[in-house]
């Protein structure tokens, strides 16, 4: 579990910007945290908000644009018709304008028909919000399943530091008893080596444990932003005799809430479009423009004198030949949502995979935990007996060492087995798509 920690970390570089550290968190608290400030979950925000954005300006492009102009010009000679050979009169030259050439103009233009490619982008962007929108639901999925492996691994620390004290009271006792009969030299030297030994084994244990619950806390305020490592509040811990659904329950839950799935759907329905958008190229493009001009010189260039006139028509831009790159285009479409049927396919799988693998480690668990703590009622009695058998100096004070080392192990294992079916669970909830719901 330990190791699935660490990968969840590595993989949820996130951040908070939250109130000051040391404050006593719980599950709950965390969980609101994580989906008001984590900093994985506001840049998808903001990656949301930009594409919604993006679907505005496509759709503005559909409207008519208002556009303004001025140029302004000297020219160093002045444009003259000759025509003296029209009139047989000597130095016969009109002068068109002057040397200065200004104009003002103010248009409007409408697209009018694009074969379809205007209507096609603003689909594309209408899409890209819903798969930035899906991406949401696919990391808020992600970071609560860690916040939740967190808490659960913190529990499980706290909760076998608490059985190793345990341990070490009882070796306490021991060691009185075994100094006693020392004392009373019925026991060697060896044997309070052996207990001290043990105890001093069960404190390093412990101390690792410590050390692995400040990690925990260092993780957490990491993936919080906080500054100090918070407290962690003890965690509920389910029962293991809820029910688990069968397999085709779950696994048609999974397929109709799991957002990567969701996700790659709405990726093939852009490809679509871009194939739509790529043939569209095929197609002329049409405009209604017109224009309010005021210029110098205006329409009568022999006057030479500002002039404001209004023009208006049609344009048609067509491009006839590329030598093939719009059918190329074409075809990479075809071959990209070739591609993302598989891929869908792969995403069926991988969660149909995801979620018997799940069900399978927690029916596992549910019976490894039975099988704990029947161990660890079983190694309770046994303790009982050799503890009164070593008073009464029946057994040696190594076996009542290893009936300890046992006792503590088989209590180590319950708890781990414990936290261990939380995790699954978890895991299961992921697999489904029903965390975010649950917590």
């Amino acid at each position: 579990m330990k190791r699935c920690t660490n990968v969840i970390i590595a993989v949820l570089l996130v951040g908070f910007d939250s109130a000051a550290g040391g404050e006593v968190l719980d599950l709950q608290e965390a969980l609101q945290l994580v989906r008001q400030k984590n900093l994985v979950l506001l840049m998808q925000a903001e990656s949301r908000a930009y594409a919604e954005l993006e679907e505005e300006v496509h759709r503005t492009a559909r409207l008519p644009s208002l556009d303004f102009a001025f140029s302004t010009s000297y020219v160093s000679k002045v444009n003259q018709i000759d025509l003296r050979r029209a009139t047989g009169i000597p130095n016969a030259r009109v002068r068109l304008g002057g040397h200065d050439r200004s104009e003002f103009a103010l248009g409007v233009r409408q697209p009018l028909f694009t074969g379809f490619a205007l209507t096609s982008k603003e689909d594309l962007a209408r899409l890209a919000t819903l798969e930035q929108e899906t991406r949401q639901e696919v990391l808020t999925n992600e970071v609560i399943h860690g916040v939740c492996i967190l808490f659960y691994t913190s529990r499980k620390l706290t909760s076998q530091e608490k059985i190793l004290d345990a341990s070490l009271d009882r070796l306490h006792v021991v060691m009185r008893n075994v100094r006693n009969l020392f004392d009373a030299a019925q026991v060697m030297a060896f044997d309070t080596l052996q207990v001290h030994n043990q105890a001093l084994a069960v404190e390093i244990e412990r101390e690792d444990l410590r050390r692995r619950q400040r990690l925990v806390a260092l993780q957490l305020a990491r993936l919080l932003n906080l500054p100090e490592r918070p407290e962690l509040a003890a965690i509920a811990v389910a029962t293991t005799t809820e029910e688990v659904e069968g397999l085709d329950v779950l696994h048609e839950r999974a397929l109709a809430k799991r957002p990567e799935l969701h996700q790659v759907r709405l990726v093939q329905q852009t490809a679509d479009l871009q194939k739509k958008l790529a043939r569209a190229a095929y197609f002329p493009a049409v405009y209604a423009q017109g224009s309010w001009h005021y210029a110098k010189p205006g329409l009568d260039p022999v006057r030479d004198e500002w002039m404001n006139y209004f023009s208006a028509g049609v344009g048609l831009e067509w491009n006839l030949w590329r030598w093939g790159g719009d059918q190329k285009r074409v075809e990479q479409t075809i071959v990209r949502r070739r591609q993302l049927t598989l891929e869908e396919q792969e995403q069926i799988n991988r969660i149909e995979f995801e979620v018997s693998e799940a069900r399978e480690n927690l029916l596992f668990s549910r019976k490894q935990l039975g099988l704990a703590e029947r161990l660890a009622q079983q190694e309770r009695e046994r303790y009982r007996i050799v503890v009164s058998q070593h008073e009464s100096g029946v057994v040696s004070t190594n076996d009542l060492t290893t009936a300890e080392i046992d006792l503590t192990r088989a209590e180590l294992q319950v708890e781990q087995a414990r936290i261990q079916y939380q995790v699954y669970l978890a895991d299961l909830r992921k697999a489904v798509g029903s965390i975010a719901e649950q917590n």
